[in-house]
């Protein structure tokens, strides 16, 4: 009788199973493209985060997150793909030096990406400095890639409004910059 228990939960487990989560598979490849996977990389992904489900089954059809537990699995066997390609350095062993002129524009690029990003952490704080009227619209412009008219839907103000707050906004930004400085 037990067993008989058991094998009917079983079915009732898989049948949820094929109903609620096996129709995510579609959704999960989707969101795999999007974030910058190729078709190959984007089924291999899907498969590995489909059978991760099908081994939680139990767990994963009780809960109502079942399509962002599923993306987060997909986000995070993605992340361990790159992680291993970026571990696989091609080395080849060439007797050659460099030559004075590549070694000075190699160092002038290294410095200048040096300079960069010092300078976007100073930006940050100078951002964290402005008022928050000023601050937010610039941080979804120019941080968040959102244009003017979203800007506007986000904040529920004027497209025109928007605009004339950002164009201040970077005004008192730039001075705060450049007291900074001194």
């Amino acid at each position: 009788m037990n067993r008989n228990k058991k094998h009917t939960n079983e079915k009732q487990i898989k049948e949820i199973f094929e109903a609620t989560v096996i129709p995510l598979y579609g959704d999960v490849y989707k969101y795999l493209l999007h974030l910058g996977c190729d078709c190959h990389l984007a089924e291999n992904i899907s498969q590995i985060t489909m059978e991760k489900a099908w081994i939680n089954r139990e767990k994963l059809i009780s809960v109502d997150y079942k399509k962002q537990w599923m993306f987060r699995v997909a986000y995070n066997e993605y992340i361990t793909f790159l992680r291993c390609v970026s571990k696989e350095y091609l080395y080849t062993n060439n007797d050659k030096l460099l030559d004075e002129d590549k070694s000075a524009k190699l160092t002038e690029d290294a410095l200048e990406i040096l300079i960069k990003n010092e300078d976007l952490k100073r930006l940050r704080k100078a951002l964290d400095l402005l008022d928050t009227k000023y601050s937010v619209p610039i941080r979804l412009r120019y941080f968040g890639g959102k244009s003017h008219q979203e800007i506007a839907e986000i904040l529920n103000l004027n497209y025109s409004t928007t605009r004339s707050i950002i164009a201040r906004g970077l005004s008192k930004l730039k001075t705060i910059f450049l007291e900074m400085d001194r």
